[in-house]
C-alpha cells in the first residue's frame, strides 16, 4: 500500500480512512521476515515468488552493473534508491 521509504515521501492517509472505513496499517521489513519465517515458508515464498519473476510480472529496477573495485559507486546509486546495484566478476 504504502512505499514511503522507499520514495522519501512521507505516507499521507486521512484519518477518515482509517476511522470510518476501519482500515490499519502495519509495517513490513522483509529482514524482520526471514528472522522469524520457518525454513519451509521461505522455500514456499521462493517457490511463489520465482515463476513470477521469470516471466517478468515482478521486477526490481537495476541502477546498474558494477566491478567490486566500483563498490564505492554502486553503494551510493543504490543508498539513493535508484534500484539494485548488481556486480560482475572479473
Amino acid at each position: 500500500m504504502f512505499y514511503s521509504t522507499i520514495s522519501g515521501k512521507p505516507s499521507i492517509v486521512p484519518a477518515t480512512h482509517f476511522i470510518f472505513r476501519d482500515i490499519s496499517l502495519r509495517g513490513f521489513w522483509l529482514a524482520n521476515w526471514f528472522k522469524d519465517a520457518k525454513p519451509h515458508q521461505i522455500t514456499e515464498m521462493y517457490d511463489r515468488l520465482t515463476p513470477l519473476v521469470a516471466s517478468g510480472a515482478i521486477s526490481a529496477p537495476i541502477a546498474g552493473t558494477y566491478r567490486f573495485a566500483e563498490i564505492a559507486e554502486a553503494v551510493a546509486v543504490a543508498s539513493k534508491n535508484r534500484g539494485k546495484a548488481l556486480f560482475t566478476v572479473g
